[in-house]
């Protein structure tokens, strides 16, 4: 028996638990709290994600992700990327409003990236997190972050191979590029139009496909 696509249940799952098992969507965006600061990617963003998936997970299905994402915290976006990149189901990512930071290297792991038409993407390198550390334990904390960023160069990188600007150009090349831009800009802003250009996205709503038709 089909629910009522307004009852009670169904309007629960989508706010206090970000799902939609009917429609297998997943909405990915920042914790709710009482605070107006929106918490960005953190391990309670991360937590409900990985359930929400795992939850609708199934092979030869499809799995809808909206993403609003500020950026936070490495190792669970990390965690949101991974669950993603080893979904049996095909996961396409619709990104909405802003994605920033970890919010652009969260969205390479889909199968299919798409924008809204006035989503605004932010990419840049990432903020130290030695803080006041003692001497050594410092050093081994830059050579994790070292590590982490050269990660998240090799998932630009492969990602951008594909975008109309880098055709014909290594990962390396690519890599270089980036390295440029992100250390000349510090912010590096991008409209979806752009985006696609450089190979962040696949397709833009109203450009591309229809949000009504994924």
């Amino acid at each position: 028996m089909n629910r009522n696509p307004h009852s009670n249940d169904i309007m629960e799952e989508i706010h206090e638990y970000c799902i939609d098992i009917g429609k297998n969507i997943i909405y990915l965006h920042g914790h709710m709290t009482n605070v107006e600061e929106d918490l960005g990617t953190e391990f309670r963003m991360a937590n409900r994600f990985l359930k929400n998936l795992l939850c609708l997970d199934k092979e030869d299905d499809k799995i809808t992700v909206h993403q609003q994402n500020i950026g936070g915290e490495w190792q669970s976006g990390i965690m949101i990327y991974d669950t993603i990149k080893n979904a049996q189901s095909h996961v396409a990512i619709v990104c909405h409003g802003e994605v920033m930071s970890m919010g652009t290297i969260i969205m390479q792991a889909a199968d299919s990236i798409i924008s809204m038409p006035n989503c605004h993407f932010v990419f840049h390198y990432g903020f130290t997190g030695i803080g006041e550390r003692e001497y050594t334990a410092g050093h081994s904390w830059a050579e994790m972050e070292k590590r982490q960023t050269k990660r998240m160069m090799e998932i630009y990188s492969s990602a951008c191979t594909k975008g109309e600007f880098f055709k014909g150009k290594t990962e390396s090349q690519v890599r270089k590029f980036l390295d440029t831009k992100f250390k000349s800009k510090g912010d590096w802003h991008l409209d979806p139009e752009e985006a696609k250009y450089y190979g962040f996205i696949d397709k833009i709503i109203g450009i591309d496909c229809e949000l009504k038709d994924l």
